[in-house]
């Protein structure tokens, strides 16, 4: 970030105003509904997505055009950093961990996405003990809240079929979650939550089956990433606009070939496929095209 910084001096890197503009107690809908507008996506385009990556790539690519840089990092366990924002201005950052399943990673960007609108970064933890107080147990609750209602917004999945007429008496299966899942681009985590807050099952469900999911979801996830060349590796690394930034600095000479080459973490000879890549619509966020 710093880096982008510096060598983003003659580049227009105007300040998202979006960031710190919410402030607790806040209304959890009203900043969901103004995350969807700042992002420029509506549902009918979400529900349209149909690969295994398409939600988190096509997710990055409006969170960063909304002036954020979108980070990946590598070898650290997930069950001990799951993402983590920076608040700073210009230039705010998400950063995710590139180990995490794609639909987790789409819940981390949206998570961290409330942090930004809160003003409010750090390392965080996503999960909420019951009982806990404090205003960085809130801060959490509400970035949560802020997530899935963003992704599952509740007056859409309150008319889905089997969703209708369900109650909180109601347990549902893993297929039906998963089909759920499916239609938002989602985990089967986030259904679950989102139909336990508008009231379609009970907490006692809830906890049953929270644990199982993401057993689950670890299970599937294993070896799934699969092998990503130097110039994929590279672009989900450091993201589009940084590369940009960077690349933009190299071809105006005010960075040597030495610099750039450490500063994207490839040798130069892999520089014209990069650039090509920069060209095409996919993100490479994990995905094989």
């Amino acid at each position: 970030r710093s880096l982008a910084c510096e060598l983003a001096e003659h580049v227009d890197a105007a300040t998202p105003d979006f960031v710190g503009s919410v402030s607790l107690p806040a209304r959890v809908n009203g900043a969901a509904e103004r995350t969807r507008q700042l992002l420029g996506v509506s549902l009918e385009v979400q529900k349209s997505w149909r690969s295994t990556y398409d939600p988190l790539n096509c997710w990055k690519e409006a969170i960063e055009r909304a002036g954020v840089l979108v980070f990946h990092f590598s070898h650290v366990d997930v069950g001990e950093v799951r993402a983590f924002s920076i608040v700073d201005r210009p230039f705010p950052v998400i950063s995710m961990n590139g180990g995490d399943s794609p639909n987790g990673r789409v819940f981390s960007l949206f998570h961290e996405f409330a942090h930004l609108l809160l003003g409010h970064g750090g390392t965080c933890d996503f999960r909420e003990r019951e009982g806990a107080r404090g205003a960085d147990q809130a801060v959490e609750v509400f970035c949560n809240s802020v997530a899935g209602a963003t992704l599952v917004p509740p007056d859409d999945i309150g008319l889905q079929a089997g969703v209708e007429e369900a109650s909180s008496r109601t347990e549902w299966s893993t297929d039906q979650l998963a089909a759920l899942a499916k239609l938002y681009g989602v985990s089967s985590q986030v259904i679950l939550r989102r139909l336990l807050t508008i009231g379609r099952t009970n907490r006692a469900f809830y906890r049953a089956r929270q644990d199982e999911l993401v057993k689950l979801g670890k299970e599937r996830q294993r070896g799934r990433e699969g092998f990503l060349t130097v110039p994929q590796r590279v672009i989900r690394a450091v993201g589009q606009p940084f590369l940009r930034i960077v690349l933009n600095a190299y071809h105006r000479e005010a960075i040597t070939s030495s610099d750039l080459a450490e500063y994207i973490g490839a040798r130069l000879k892999h520089l014209p496929t990069i650039e090509g890549r920069m060209l095409g619509p996919n993100l490479l966020t994990g995905s094989d095209m």
